[in-house]
C-alpha cells in the first residue's frame, strides 16, 4: 500500500505506515551514508560538550552586556545546530525523495544550504520562544498547586514537545528546499494536510519522548534513594547533566531522530505533492 492510497483513509490511519517507513528510511540512510552521519554526530556532540555561545559571551568584553540574554544564547545555539545539521538533513530528504546518496559532509550548492539553514533558524526560534512561554505557564500553574518535583520532571518534556505542533506546516518546506522545489506550494500542502502531518510527527516523536521521560523518571528515582544529589535551584536544574556520556547520548539522539523526522516529512511531501502517484 502506497502513501497515496493511504490518503483516502483517516489521518491517523495514514500516519502509521509513514511512521514505520520513516524509521526504515533513517536506518537505510545511515547504512548508505555512514561518513556523513559520523561527521555530523561528532560535530553535534562537540557542540553539546563545548558551550560556544558562553565562550563567545565571556570573550566579547565590553559587548557582553548587550548579548548576555537568554534570547541571544538561544538564537546562537539554534543557529549553530542548524548550520551543522543542515547537510545531513538535506541529504536525508534527497535520499528519500530522489533516491540520491550523498558522499561526505557537503555545504554545496551554497544557495540551497543557506535557504535550508535560514528556514531552520526561523522555525527553531519560533518554536523556542513559544516553548519558553508555555513552559513558564506550566511551571507557574504547577507551583501554585505545590505539586512534587516529579510532576515538573514529567510534564515539562510534554509541554516542550507540544510546541512544534503549532508550526507543523513549516516542516513541509524543508524537503522542498532540499530538492530545489517551490516552498510556497509545500507550505500550502502542509496546511491542507495538517492532520496527517500532526499524527505522523506525533508518532515519530513518541519514542524520543518515551526515552526522555524514562531518563527523567530514572533521575528522579536515583535522586530519591540518594544516589544522585537533589537539585538545589528548582526542578529545572535536574536536567543539567554536562557529563561526557550525556553529551554523546544527546548527540546520537539529535542525529538519529533528526533523520527520522526528515524521512517522515519527505515521505509526506512526496504524497502531498503527488510524486508517489507519478512513480
Amino acid at each position: 500500500m502506497t502513501i497515496e492510497s493511504d490518503l483516502n483513509t483517516s489521518s491517523a490511519g495514514q500516519a502509521f505506515p509513514v511512521w514505520l517507513q520513516a524509521y526504515g528510511d533513517a536506518a537505510r540512510a545511515i547504512v548508505s551514508m555512514p561518513s556523513l552521519f559520523l561527521i555530523t554526530f561528532a560535530a553535534v556532540t562537540a557542540v553539546y560538550a563545548i558551550p560556544v555561545e558562553s565562550l563567545f559571551l565571556e570573550t566579547s568584553g565590553a559587548r557582553a552586556s548587550r548579548w548576555d540574554s537568554h534570547l541571544a544564547r538561544m538564537t546562537f545555539a539554534i543557529s549553530e545546530e542548524a548550520f551543522i545539521l543542515a547537510p545531513l538533513l538535506i541529504a536525508v530528504h534527497r535520499y528519500v525523495i530522489l533516491g540520491e546518496t550523498t558522499r561526505g559532509f557537503s555545504l554545496s550548492p551554497a544557495d540551497r544550504y543557506l535557504r535550508f539553514v535560514s528556514n531552520a533558524i526561523v522555525f527553531g526560534i519560533a518554536t523556542e520562544v513559544v516553548g519558553i512561554f508555555m513552559q513558564f505557564k506550566v511551571l507557574t500553574a504547577l507551583a501554585a498547586t505545590s505539586l512534587p518535583t516529579t510532576v515538573f520532571l514529567l510534564l515539562l518534556p510534554i509541554a516542550a514537545a507540544s510546541v512544534p505542533l503549532l508550526f507543523l506546516p513549516m516542516l513541509v518546506a524543508f524537503p522542498a528546499i532540499a530538492i530545489d522545489a517551490p516552498r510556497v506550494k509545500a507550505l500550502r500542502e502542509g496546511i491542507r494536510h495538517y492532520r496527517t502531518l500532526f499524527y505522523t510527527m506525533l508518532l515519530a516523536w513518541l519514542p524520543a519522548l518515551a526515552i526522555l521521560m524514562a531518563i527523567a523518571a530514572s533521575y528522579f528515582l536515583l535522586m530519591l534513594n540518594g544516589t544522585l544529589p537533589r537539585p538545589r535551584a528548582g526542578a529545572l536544574s535536574a536536567f543539567t547533566m554536562s557529563s561526557a556520556a550525556m553529551d554523546v547520548f544527546s548527540g546520537a539522539m539529535t542525529v538519529f531522530f533528526g533523520a527520522v523526522f526528515a524521512a517522515a516529512v519527505s515521505r509526506l511531501y512526496r504524497s502531498f505533492t503527488g510524486m508517489d502517484a507519478r512513480v
